[in-house]
């Protein structure tokens, strides 16, 4: 049996397809650690047919921030809206809500923020299916514009 040799230029393919692969592999671990950085939170989701301040119920729940270590973060920021859902499709339903944390030292400790929030519906608008969308987002404050560094939006449970 006759043994075969690679030309220079398979080895070269071989080569470039071996640095790839490792260049890849050396972003991978980088990019998870920066993603775990980041967490947004959908905690204490609410939802009642009665009650409220106009008696024809409310959705309610808490937006929870955690950035840890040195990441740039200095502020977060939330963005809730009621979404209603309509021909199978969710949408934007209520004008947008914006609530903004206290500004901290980017340093090597965890900060974390709660921000609690909720919509009372009114008579006309308490038939149909809702829910509560929170964008999340992780801000470093600069002496000029300010620089978003993550965003994450989760939805809560229809009701």
């Amino acid at each position: 049996m006759k043994s075969q040799r690679m030309g220079g230029t398979s080895r070269m393919r071989i080569g470039r397809v071996v640095v790839l692969c490792l260049g890849l592999a050396a972003l991978l671990p980088a990019q998870a650690s920066a993603a775990g950085r980041y967490i947004g939170t959908y905690k204490n989701a609410a939802c009642t047919a009665t009650g409220g301040s106009h008696g024809a119920g409310k959705v309610s729940a808490t937006a929870g921030f955690q950035e840890t270590g040195i990441s740039g973060t200095n502020y977060f920021r939330t963005i809730a809206t009621v979404q209603k859902r309509k021909d199978g499709r969710w949408s934007d339903w209520s004008p947008s809500s914006k609530a903004k944390s206290n500004v901290f030292n980017d340093d090597a400790l965890t900060h974390v923020w709660d921000y609690g929030w909720e919509y009372n519906f009114l008579a006309s608008e308490a038939s149909g299916t809702f829910r509560l969308k929170f964008v999340y987002e992780f801000w470093d404050q600069k002496d000029g514009p300010d620089a978003r560094l993550a965003k994450l939006t989760k939805y809560g449970p229809a009701c």
